[in-house]
């Protein structure tokens, strides 16, 4: 009998324990930190100084961008819709007469020198405010993805009655040290559809990749559309490695392709593989063979 209540006592306890971690873990989880240099950040910036605060990101932010300013206003929007999707909070974009709002993301267009190149920004955070600044849309746009970055996926709800993501506070300088930062996507081997590049590209701007190599044809397959030799996809498109139904993309795909990316402020380069791994065209038309 005391042995069973030794052996009670002793699993009560571990359970106890158990429990106790776990909410520990939890609270962990629903406190986000709020010192800058702990956040990991991809790719690193040059400079991050944390001020241990945080910005309070609600319903009560909205963000405004310099006017007459060529692509500030579409970078905004960019903003506003990840947020969106990433934590479903609606942030208006240069809306004018409203007094609900408490505190704003401003995304300026500078003439600062310090601004070296394109795609260098300034990103100052505050308790009530967030300045991003930049010569260019395209250096915006890079700011933007590292405040993305920045914000939580959980809300802390112990502050207010709203949700609030907080954001640490600090300044972050940042210029890339390569002007080219490539990925390479074999499209040829196997063939991704449209929306499945789209969702690459996304990806690879999220980390301020700047140019998506599509390698279009190989052995296993040839992925555009050239209409003056429409059996290089009719036949050569047909398959891919493994034997399955491969797949092409038209002239329009291929347009959207390059629109949507540089609408990331991304390069599409293409790559037709050539004199070498030409069976895909050969088989298509067999007198290249000669």
């Amino acid at each position: 009998m005391k042995t069973f209540c030794i052996r009670s006592l002793f699993f009560t306890s571990l359970m106890l324990l158990c429990f106790a971690c776990a909410e520990k873990k939890k609270e962990r989880i629903a406190m986000p930190s709020t010192d800058l240099s702990k956040v990991s950040l991809i790719p690193k910036p040059l400079k991050t100084i944390p001020t241990n605060s945080a910005f309070a990101l609600d319903q009560f932010t909205a963000i405004y961008t310099s006017k007459n300013a060529t692509g500030f206003e579409e970078v905004g929007t960019f903003l506003a819709t990840k947020l969106k999707d990433k934590i479903n909070l609606s942030i208006p974009v240069n809306s004018e007469g409203s007094n609900t709002i408490e505190r704003v993301i401003y995304i300026n267009q500078s003439d600062s020198t310090d601004l070296e190149t394109p795609e260098a920004y300034q990103l100052y955070i505050n308790q009530d405010s967030i300045i991003i600044n930049s010569n260019t849309a395209e250096g915006a746009f890079r700011g933007i993805q590292t405040l993305r970055q920045l914000v939580p996926l959980k809300s802390n709800d112990t502050l207010a009655p709203q949700k609030i993501w907080p954001v640490p506070s600090g300044k972050i300088i940042d210029n890339p040290n390569f002007a080219y930062r490539g990925s390479m996507l074999d499209v040829a081997r196997h063939f991704f559809s449209v929306d499945d590049v789209k969702k690459y590209i996304d990806l690879l701007s999220y980390y301020k990749i700047n140019v998506l190599h599509l390698h279009l044809s190989d052995d296993q397959g040839w992925r555009i559309e050239i209409k003056s030799w429409p059996k290089l996809t009719e036949i050569g498109g047909s398959t891919e490695v493994g034997g399955e139904a491969g797949g092409f993309y038209t002239q329009e795909d291929y347009k959207e392709i390059v629109r949507y990316a540089a609408e990331r402020y991304m390069t599409i380069i293409p790559e037709i593989d050539m004199p070498g791994h030409t069976n895909a065209a050969s088989v298509s038309y067999p007198f290249l063979n000669g």
